[in-house]
């Protein structure tokens, strides 16, 4: 009952931050949005499944606005956002693709792009008691004490984003951080599903500093990092029982006649 009521108060106040899943009806496929650098470096090629551009490597690449709410003509094109429920029940056979990123990488590029950067706060980070320059530490601090069910979606878990009623709905999770070796893989399916052709490779890649991102795991904090994204890390990245991960496990779900290109590749960190 306190779900449903959170739920409906949610979805008056922040109307989109359900609708993960971005629908090309012409190119009949989905893509599951995780903001931030996984979105900016693929946003390219969703201009291309939109109609809006034939390059991926002449649309400009998404960097304007970080929190997500500029897509430069984006929705001109041939376009959905819709949620994980709605997308089961409109287009139950177009396969889905999404790029996660380590947790404590995606943390530090929310800290360079929303604490250090240029632009002012969006509402809920200044709501919750965020400020700009703030130190990494209290950053990470405020980070923790938010709960995932009220967490703006650049610090949601990825896992929670992407699964819906237990299951995990992207046919193909790519690891941004392997994104150059692993694109064949999406420009396999598109091919395959969309008659459209990505290129040999993303048009940019958008990484946090090393020193960030070094400042992050010599963080007092970084234990607690690890474990309030535990589940993104163990789907995602790591697997401590041994077997491939479930971002390994979908390259296959999404290639039935194993056609995609690449093996399944080793953890690594950022």
């Amino acid at each position: 009952m306190l779900q449903a009521m959170y739920d409906v108060f949610d979805r008056q106040r922040r109307p989109l931050r359900n609708r993960h899943y971005m629908v090309f009806r012409k190119a009949r496929v989905g893509y599951a949005r995780i903001p931030g650098a996984p979105m900016a470096t693929v946003f390219p090629v969703l201009k291309m499944l939109s109609g809006q551009a034939a390059d991926p490597h002449a649309a400009q690449a998404y960097t304007a606005d970080y929190t997500g709410h500029d897509y430069t003509g984006l929705w001109e094109g041939d376009i959905q956002l819709l949620t994980a429920s709605e997308l089961k029940r409109r287009h139950p056979d177009f396969p889905v693709f999404t790029v996660v990123q380590y947790p404590h990488t995606r943390l530090a590029a929310c800290y360079e792009h929303l604490i250090l950067g240029d632009a002012d706060l969006p509402a809920y980070f200044e709501e919750n008691r965020f400020r700009k320059q703030m130190p990494i530490e209290e950053f990470l601090e405020r980070v923790l004490e938010t709960t995932d069910l009220g967490a703006d979606n650049l610090l949601r878990s990825q896992a929670s984003m992407l699964h819906h009623k237990g299951a995990l709905i992207p046919d193909l999770v790519l690891d941004f951080n392997r994104l150059p070796s692993d694109w064949s893989k999406l420009r396999s399916l598109l091919k395959r599903q969309s008659n459209v052709d990505i290129g040999e490779g993303p048009a940019a890649i958008e990484m946090p500093t090393h020193e960030t991102a070094e400042a992050i795991r010599n963080s007092q904090y970084f234990g607690n990092v690890l474990r309030h994204y535990r589940r993104d890390y163990k789907l995602f990245f790591e697997n401590g029982a041994g077997g491939p991960t479930a971002r390994q496990r979908s390259w296959k779900n999404s290639d039935p006649a194993n056609e995609l290109n690449g093996q399944a590749s080793s953890s690594g960190a950022v």
